[in-house]
């Protein structure tokens, strides 16, 4: 799978959100199986180094630090991209692997879990008019994940459904 340069630091900052949704799941004291959450954690924690790496080989290419949004409270707003704009004319997007793949599936539905968690939270409207926003460019990363992860499904051998948990 590849993530294109347009979709790259809200991947990037996806994948930094399921990590942080899990450490939430992690501190739950109605936590059943607590050693199969701590092992997706650690999986978890492995991909975003793996992606964080893979984006600052090409930061500089792309003209946009990883300090400029990764530690941003709402990173999707802190680079300027078009809205529809899925193209990568100079192919330096992220690489994923096939069983990464799934990884950056479920990251960016445990990204937008997290999202939606902290927008009940939120007290500001400004902040609350930020993390929708976020959350809305979360939601369209996660269907064109979806879309390009269709076309490798076969290779990796893991139906999306089932990634999902879905019916």
């Amino acid at each position: 799978m590849k993530i294109v340069s347009t979709l790259t630091p809200l991947a990037v900052c996806a994948v930094r959100d399921a990590v942080s949704y899990h450490e939430r799941l992690l501190q739950s004291e109605t936590l059943r199986n607590r050693a199969d959450y701590e092992a997706y954690a650690v999986d978890l924690s492995v991909f975003l180094d793996e992606i964080t790496h893979q984006y600052q080989k090409i930061e500089a290419s792309l003209g946009l630090p990883l300090h400029d949004f990764f530690e941003s409270d709402v990173p999707a707003l802190a680079y300027p991209r078009k809205e529809d704009d899925t193209s990568d004319p100079a192919g330096k997007g992220l690489d994923i692997s096939a069983p990464y793949a799934m990884l950056m599936v479920s990251s960016v539905r445990d990204a937008m879990l997290y999202r939606e968690s902290l927008l009940r939270e939120e007290a500001s409207q400004e902040s609350l008019r930020d993390q929708q926003a976020y959350l809305a460019q979360l939601a369209k990363l996660f269907e064109w994940v979806k879309d390009e992860y269709r076309k490798i499904e076969s290779k990796v051998g893991a139906p999306l459904e089932r990634i999902l948990h879905l019916p």
